[in-house]
């Protein structure tokens, strides 16, 4: 997860800011696991939020990327997707959206 991204400066860039707030390397996590630590909803939901947005950069700097980013009209998603739709679509930044996914990863651990 994540490790094709890593090509693309503006999707490897993500990674970068998301280890800032999050305190730790997500990438190496994604690439290394251990895949116990993975499958924890602390790191999941990061995870999940980060590569997906990190694959629309991907998208955006292949030919003719941009031309099918600019013509999405509606986007949407479900349970965690829908941060990511959010972010996606301009309603909050990037961080803002990863500080919700992360504090949402942590309350869903704890109700676990």
């Amino acid at each position: 997860m994540g490790v094709e991204a890593q090509s693309v400066p503006a999707a490897a860039d993500l990674f970068k800011k998301a280890n800032d707030i999050l305190g730790f390397d997500l990438l190496d996590v994604c690439t290394n696991g251990p895949k116990e630590k993975l499958d924890s909803t602390v790191i999941s939901q990061p995870a999940i939020y980060v590569a997906s947005l990190a694959a629309v950069e991907v998208l955006r700097a292949r030919d003719g990327g941009q031309d099918i980013i600019d013509s999405v009209d509606v986007t949407c998603g479900l349970s965690l997707g829908e941060y990511t739709s959010l972010a996606f679509a301009g309603a909050f930044s990037f961080e803002d959206g990863l500080k919700l996914v992360k504090l949402r990863g942590e309350a869903m651990q704890v109700s676990k």
